[in-house]
């Protein structure tokens, strides 16, 4: 694995954790 790939692959985790944790805000905000 290139330096390159763990760039993405951590900035794509982060993003993904990032998507993941607005959805369940908005979704608990939605319940409330």
């Amino acid at each position: 694995m290139s330096c390159t790939h763990i760039v993405q692959f951590t900035h794509w985790s982060f993003s993904l954790h990032l998507i993941i944790e607005l959805n369940s805000t908005l979704t608990q905000q939605d319940i409330v």
